[in-house]
């Protein structure tokens, strides 16, 4: 990937053999430290990957900058608090259909949009419910 993309992989404070100082590390903390890394090395948008813990960190920077997110991959997200999977349990309920295009940011409707189209080319069967919310 690093011949065709500018590929960042930073160490995660406290994680690793990353320094372990006093601070803040909360999903929210380690976004905003995505966001000062990217502006010093002066990166605007990106596609941002995440795995495990990073990919809870990956979540919470794509919610708190929409912005600078071109594309969000995940993989083995962790990360995902209560009120996070109370909302993802709602969206499968009967009916969510009709309240997902409504109340989800543009975003994340755009993003869902083409992992249903992504998944469609790949011959992967989108339940009629997902497929008519996103």
């Amino acid at each position: 990937m690093a011949a065709t993309h500018h590929v960042l992989a930073p160490d995660l404070l406290s994680h690793g053999g990353s320094a372990k100082p006093r601070g803040d590390y909360s999903l929210g903390a380690h976004a905003c430290g995505i966001r000062d890394l990217l502006a010093a090395l002066g990166h605007d948008r990106i596609t941002l990957v995440g795995h495990s813990l990073g990919g809870g960190i990956a979540m919470q920077f794509a919610y708190q900058f929409p912005e600078r997110v071109e594309r969000l991959a995940l993989v083995g997200a962790g990360g995902l608090g209560p009120e996070v999977s109370a909302f993802l349990r709602a969206a499968t309920l009967p009916g969510a259909e009709l309240v997902l295009p409504v109340i989800a940011h543009r975003w994340v409707r755009q993003a869902g949009r083409k992992v249903g189209e992504l998944l469609g080319k790949l011959g992967v069967p989108v339940s009629p419910a997902v497929g008519a919310a996103l």
